[in-house]
């Protein structure tokens, strides 16, 4: 049988050994001011290739004897393309353990050109057919982190936290629809009349989100970056960031050592994944066993024993798809972890949080959108009675002050900064305390510093202990 190919594994590789042959770094090439590429597509997923006129300077390209035309002939570096196009569809057929990219450089390598423009053809043939097009110079941007279009003329990209408008533009709605459509065909799920939103990961960990009419009144596209692209935050530096001070960070990181139950709570592009893989990867126990539920893989902790699932779906409805608490009660317990952490908590996986805790799996994190303590709270037992726990609102609530021993609120300052707005302590409702929550840090807006408002309860403490120096030993490994 044909060895199948992962074609992300061998980009990559096959780019890095193709660099070092040549001593060259990466070739830059600027995105086209215009929109021609979205035109009906080969069994390649190919688009028009006239941007290569539009970035090309220079001599024209000359084919090699074989298929020079007659003296005199003008050659259209469109059609050229189109015809390298053309052969590498014919030679990767032949088989699945062919390397596409390989087998480009080879025909390409048979032009009489200059160095130069191999390495300019190749690269714009490859963006066209293994990458993403037009938009590909932002996705290989490391300072952008997602790229929105909310309609073919209007796009974003978020850079460094803050909203930027995207230099580029589609030609039409139509133009948009054949983009996304092409990008979406990995997947293997419609996004049409009848499915008009899709939320999905593409073969190399792009998060992609994507509706279409009627839903929107045109196609509408989200690519958030994966996690390997995009750059990952050490303790000091994510502090050095002005999200939080050490102490902060330490004090979370004691507790989260402890087995303290931390959700993590804040808008959309707060910064919750981002604290979330802090807290593994620098304060977890490297001998524990993590396994991390996720609508989508996002985290990708850099953790010796961490596992991720994510929901599958089986069918074309909801009703068919493998959710997360099936993933729960099928797999997850079966697997002797020691951890169990929620990506986010978007509905039934609420179930999920509170049945690792309540089996004794202690030392839960996760994360969710809200705003305050209370909405946390709030939104929780909603979810909980969504998801079919027939009990009263009260009872509930009860468990849920039980379960969790921390909030911790993310927000963006109106600069675009990410920081840790607060860090809440929360009681039981049976402990007889006033009001439920404690606010132990939090940002002062007025001042812009971070203070220190209250310590932990006593009960905290016995259950847990109190960090001590915590910059020391103990408060981080």
């Amino acid at each position: 049988m044909a060895r199948r190919v992962n074609l992300n594994d061998e980009r990559i590789r096959f780019e890095r050994s193709r660099e070092a042959r040549s001593g060259a770094g990466p070739l830059t090439v600027r995105t086209p001011a215009a929109s021609e590429f979205m035109q009906k597509d080969t069994a390649l997923r190919t688009r028009t290739s006239d941007s290569i006129r539009a970035n090309r300077e220079g001599p024209r390209l000359v084919p090699s004897r074989s298929t020079a035309p007659q003296a005199g002939a003008a050659v259209d570096p469109g059609s050229f393309a189109r015809e390298i196009k053309e052969k590498l569809a014919r030679e990767t057929a032949a088989g699945e353990d062919v390397n596409p990219l390989e087998v480009l450089e080879r025909i390409v390598d048979g032009y009489s050109l200059l160095a130069e423009e191999k390495r300019m053809l190749y690269e714009e043939i490859r963006r066209e057919l293994f990458g993403y097009g037009p938009l590909e110079a932002y996705m290989t941007d490391p300072s952008v982190t997602e790229v929105i279009y909310d309609s073919h003329d209007r796009g974003f990209v978020e850079r460094d936290g803050n909203l930027e408008d995207a230099d580029y533009r589609f030609s039409s709605p139509e133009d948009l629809e054949h983009y996304v459509q092409n990008l979406i065909k990995p997947v293997g799920r419609p996004l049409d009349e009848r499915n008009t939103n899709l939320n999905a990961k593409l073969p190399d960990g792009t998060r992609i989100n994507a509706t279409c009419p009627p839903q929107s009144v045109e196609y509408t596209l989200n690519l958030r970056k994966p996690p390997a692209t995009v750059k990952k935050f050490p303790p000091a530096e994510y502090v050095a960031s002005g999200a939080c001070t050490m102490e902060m960070l330490d004090f979370l990181g004691y507790y989260h050592k402890k087995r303290a139950n931390i959700i993590i709570v804040g808008a959309t592009s707060t910064g919750k994944t981002t604290v979330i893989r802090i807290e593994i990867e620098n304060y977890s126990d490297p001998r524990e066993r993590w396994i991390m539920l996720e609508e989508t893989r996002e985290l990708e902790c850099d953790h010796p024993r961490y596992l991720s699932f994510q929901q599958v779906q089986r069918g074309k409805n909801k009703e068919d798809w493998f959710r997360l608490v099936d993933i729960f009660d099928q797999s997850v317990l079966r697997k002797r972890p020691d951890r169990i952490g929620v990506g986010e908590i978007l509905g039934e996986e609420v179930v999920a949080l509170i049945r690792g805790i309540s089996a004794g799996h202690e030392g839960f994190i996760g994360s969710m959108h809200a705003g305050s303590p209370e909405k946390t709270v709030f939104l929780l037992v909603i979810k909980l009675k969504e998801a079919g726990l027939n009990l009263g609102e009260e009872y509930i609530r009860q468990i849920v002050h039980e379960c969790l021993d921390f909030i911790v609120v993310l927000k963006r300052t109106p600069e675009g900064r990410r920081i840790i707005d607060g860090i809440w302590e929360v009681f039981p409702l049976s402990a007889g305390e006033s009001n439920p929550f404690r606010r132990i840090y939090f940002y002062n807006h007025e001042t812009g510093r971070f203070e220190k408002d209250q310590d932990v309860s006593r009960s905290k403490a016995e259950k847990f202990g109190l960090p001590g120096n915590l910059h020391g030993e103990e408060g981080a490994q």
